[in-house]
């Protein structure tokens, strides 16, 4: 038994023994209703390891049949198809562009950080709710204590040992006791946890804003604790092994590298890791191949002349989206004489105690709209810079969506004739919100003429906020001078030092967001004459050029003034770019990591750099310049220097354009733009061509546009997860993905087979079967 109980826990249908025990005293496992690709592939690989010599001692025993291991083998073969088949999609591109394939590992990392932020994402909506519901029980204490669940909270068996066994018995949460007060830390509890006499539990400003880490060493009775960060921590390596010894601080990162602090989001999922991996990521599963099929059918490469981007790398493909695609058809329509209608939009409610309430509410957002409730100009608004206005009277009761911090977040909703359905989420608003909701095709507020709509909370009364959803808003950049990456994109306010990846990042203090020290201080040296691409951003986050700021004010910006300009009123900063190569000072950047040889210059002059460390092994043949890298991921986003020369490890498009990156042939990095256009002649022609415009037509949305590259990613894999639950997706997925692993002789079938077969040898070694 303590083998299907260990294949149970190790892919996600439950998480520790102790949730086995529910398992086992006839509590069913969630089914899925209808046939699938995967169910087919189950069954098949089944009936084959009944028929295979090497497994009668597991397929003949009675533990085999007596739980439900079909249940079990088909959650096998969802996951590992969906890695297998998205690796299978990374090395096609990888072949079309001429560039180094991603490993295996980093391949099936993308799957897994694809299912896990679906997951945090829905459970974020559903524990912010609880937060602001008028309820004296915790969504923490109530998950903890009901005898029909028995979930542990906090993580569990975090370290990989050679026995599988974690030596740590308990481990504890810690957040910041306020945003940015980094030496003060709270323990998460709720009442009477660890014996403490009251709750102490993040509210939704510090999961957005807040720093949280993990320590194995708590103190019970005590509410907040003085956490001293490099005193006693031990660190967990991307195998699970402790590299430090001692009581103290850790988490991972997405790649399972070491970091320090986590997100809101991600606290979450090691809060409630038994119930997340039991109860939240089981319900994502059935749809993860075919959001993997979509996330791969939405763009194609095609030829185009060949482009220098440096004196070592010339590209002659480029890629762009498919206009036909599920995924683009799903979330709009557009053709150049009707432009763009919204098929998908985001909806939140603000809810008022009074028509009165109501009425003052509309009173304060009544300036940013036209007489329909559309926005009058949202290049310049944003729909969450309306619902600022009227937050500290909104008494909703519903959770806050995990992309602009919303409270009142109902979901997503899909156009249905002339009225809405649900696609993701609960639609809360009246009935009569549909019609207009569905006709919106602009950013909007709807406030039945100042009155509200009758509200689900009884006697209260509601005003709708709509968010289209564009894949210009996605997928575009206004900076029409996109480079292949090969530069970094910076924020930088007014009269403040520090440099960021994005007005986001900055706005929110988003940790992961901030420039590097390094990086920093290379940009600072050698900012002047190197600057370009300069786009100001006022207080309402719109974007302008210097030449439409300078014309309306006194103050002059210029490019030579800029970085060391005072604090303007109206205006935040401004975003720009930086080569990241820069011949002249020799510094050569978007160098990958784990390289055997990267080519750095085939011109260079000097004598050889030389690391005093031994991690860098400089290769100098004639003029031609090399350097062979560590893997160590750390190093993206820093600068290095070796004597005269600086290397920059670039990983990409840190700027908020979509992007694929890759990694030349000659060991540099390079980001493709993904293309709105229908060709090479035509790149761009779903956002401007001839009279048409998109911007022009205050369709856009600065919350969208102005998220950070983390967030688009997340908000693109979610609305990707839609579209794959919409009827007949899955069958379109099939039609494509089945051919690779139907029969024993196709390119996918084999890894899949051996996968499990693998996993069940391992599984069958050692410990009894009772």
């Amino acid at each position: 038994m303590k083998k299907i109980l260990a294949l149970l826990s190790s892919i996600g249908l439950l998480a520790t023994t102790s949730l086995t025990v529910v398992a086992c005293t006839n509590n069913e496992v969630k089914r899925f209703d209808t046939p699938t690709l995967e169910e087919k592939l189950r069954d098949q690989m089944i009936m084959e390891l009944l028929q295979d010599p090497e497994f009668g001692s597991i397929t003949n025993g009675k533990y085999f049949n007596s739980i439900d291991f079909k249940d079990v083998v088909l959650k096998m073969v969802q996951e590992t198809t969906s890695k297998l088949a998205n690796n299978h999609y990374n090395e096609q591109w990888s072949k079309s562009l001429k560039s180094k394939p991603i490993s295996k590992d980093e391949s099936f990392q993308q799957t897994k950080d694809r299912l896990s932020k679906i997951a945090q994402n829905e459970f974020y909506i559903q524990y912010t709710t609880r937060l602001l519901a008028d309820s004296k029980v915790s969504l923490d204490s109530e998950l903890s204590g009901s005898t029909d669940n028995l979930f542990l909270l906090n993580p569990q068996d975090l370290i990989k040992t050679k026995d599988e066994i974690d030596p740590n018995d308990d481990y504890y949460i810690y957040y910041n006791s306020a945003p940015g007060v980094k030496d003060k830390w709270y323990r998460w509890n709720f009442y009477g946890e660890n014996k403490n006499a009251q709750d102490s539990i993040p509210s939704i400003e510090q999961l957005e804003t807040s720093q949280f880490v993990i320590t194995n060493d708590g103190t019970e009775a005590v509410i907040n604790a003085d956490i001293v960060k490099d005193k006693d921590r031990f660190y967990i390596d991307a195998q699970g092994k402790q590299i430090n010894p001692k009581n103290g601080i850790y988490s991972k990162d997405k790649d399972g590298q070491t970091v320090f602090v986590m997100n809101g989001k991600t606290a979450l999922e090691y809060r409630f890791q038994q119930y997340f991996n039991a109860k939240i990521k089981t319900t994502t599963f059935q749809n993860l191949l075919t959001s993997t099929f979509l996330a791969n059918d939405t763009f194609t490469t095609k030829y185009t002349e060949p482009t220098k981007i440096s004196d070592l790398i010339e590209l002659n493909q480029d890629l762009y989206y498919k206009s036909s695609s599920d995924l683009l058809k799903y979330v709009q329509s557009w053709n150049k004489n009707d432009g763009y209608k919204s098929n998908l939009k985001m909806v939140w409610s603000a809810t008022f105690d009074t028509k009165e309430k109501a009425q003052e509410a509309y009173t304060l957002v009544e300036p940013f709209l036209n007489s329909d409730g559309s926005f009058i100009d949202s290049n310049k608004h944003a729909l969450k810079e309306a619902y600022e206005k009227i937050d500290a009277i909104n008494k909703t009761n519903i959770g806050t969506d995990p992309f602009l911090g919303m409270k009142g977040f109902n979901g997503f909703v899909q156009n249905d004739g002339d009225s809405v359905k649900s696609v993701d989420g609960t639609f809360a608003l009246a009935d009569s919100t549909k019609a207009l909701i569905a006709k919106a095709n602009s950013p909007a507020i709807f406030a039945n003429n100042g009155q509200g709509y009758e509200s689900k909370q009884v006697g209260k009364f509601d005003i709708a906020l709509v968010l289209p959803i564009y894949a210009v808003d996605l997928f575009s950049d206004k900076d029409k001078t996109f480079d292949y990456g090969q530069s970094t994109t910076l924020y930088k306010a007014l009269g403040v030092d520090e440099l960021w990846t994005s007005l986001d990042d900055a706005n929110n203090k988003n940790a992961q967001g901030k420039i590097s020290d390094s990086k920093k201080t290379w940009i600072n040296d050698h900012q002047a004459g190197n600057i370009a691409n300069i786009l100001l951003i006022d207080d309402k986050n719109a974007t302008l050029t210097l030449d439409e700021w300078n014309k309306d004010h006194t103050d002059k910006i210029t490019l030579e003034n800029i970085w060391d300009h005072a604090e303007v009123s109206g205006l935040k900063g401004f975003q720009a770019n930086i080569k990241n190569t820069l011949p002249a000072e020799k510094t050569f950047g978007n160098v990958a990591i784990g390289q055997d040889k990267v080519v750095l210059t085939e011109n260079f002059e000097g004598l050889k750099p030389t690391d005093p460390e031994g991690k860098f092994i400089f290769t100098l043949e004639g003029k031609k310049l090399s350097v062979s890298t560590p893997n160590d991921p750390s190093l993206i986003g820093t600068v290095k220097q070796f004597g005269a020369v600086w290397l920059s490890f670039d990983k990409g498009s840190t700027g908020n354009v979509y992007t694929r990156d890759e990694i030349h042939e000659n060991g540099r990095t390079v980001s493709y733009k993904i293309n709105l256009g229908s060709g090479s002649d035509h790149p761009n022609d779903m956002v401007v061509d001839g009279p048409f415009n998109f911007y022009l037509n205050s369709q856009t949305s600065l919350d969208v546009t102005n998220l950070n590259k983390t967030k688009k990613r997340e908000l693109l894999e979610q609305v990707e997860y839609i579209v794959s639950k919409k009827d007949g997706m899955s069958k379109n997925a099939e039609a494509v993905i089945y051919p690779l692993f139907l029969k024993n002789d196709k390119i996918l079938y084999k890894p899949l087979y051996e996968a499990l077969k693998e996993y069940l040898e391992d599984k069958s070694k050692g410990g009894s079967s009772d």
